[in-house]
């Protein structure tokens, strides 16, 4: 697991990697919370869950970032089923599906993990590369067989869907780093951090 932690930190130095994570070091727990009620007040209830599972998994991955995650992907509903039969918070695929909300949040969190470390699709600490992937799906030869640009575009399941999932999944990330920040001198610099490989 160490040896995990480590590649994605290493691996966020790297052009077109993801910068974002140190930034919440220095933001109080209240106001990280505030921010992520104010995109989806239901999933506040499971913070302390996320927080959690992210200390187990990797300590390096943003809360907001997951909570951006399930956002897009179920809205915070631990029982929504999509049309490919992904369930859950963090819509996993049957043979991941835990129905426990914590056990979904860690199948899910361990995906986007091995996901920024490079393990399905390289290069390591790509955050738009790595969301195209969890979007595609745990299928390993997939992943590994599919061109970014097909990544971008659903890996086939879904044409430009990719694209806009991602953008999804950033913008409301960037929402919840730049909140009440817009009169802040780095408020632009954050947005432009938030918004890295789009």
């Amino acid at each position: 697991m160490a040896e995990e932690k480590q590649k994605y930190k290493t691996a966020s130095k790297h052009a077109g990697s993801d910068p974002r994570g140190d930034m919440f070091s220095n933001m109080e727990e209240e106001d990280l919370k505030q921010r992520l009620e104010e995109l989806n007040p239901e999933g506040i209830e499971y913070y302390d869950v996320i927080k959690a599972v992210i200390n187990e998994v990797n300590p390096e991955i943003p809360i907001a970032l997951i909570y951006s995650l399930i956002h897009v992907e179920s809205r915070f509903r631990p029982r929504v089923t999509s049309p490919e039969g992904a369930k859950g918070l963090m819509q996993v695929m049957p043979s991941n599906y835990k129905e426990d909300p914590t056990e979904n949040i860690k199948a899910g969190v361990t995906f986007i993990n091995d996901l920024l470390n490079g393990e399905y699709a390289p290069p390591a600490g790509d955050i738009s590369k790595s969301l195209y992937g969890y979007n595609v799906g745990q299928n390993k030869d997939v992943l590994k067989n599919k061109s970014f640009d097909e990544l971008a575009h659903g890996g086939g399941k879904h044409p430009s869907g990719g694209k806009t999932y991602v953008n999804n999944i950033l913008s409301n990330y960037d929402k919840i780093i730049t909140s009440g920040l817009s009169d802040s001198p780095s408020a632009g610099r954050l947005r432009k951090i938030a918004l890295i490989g789009d």
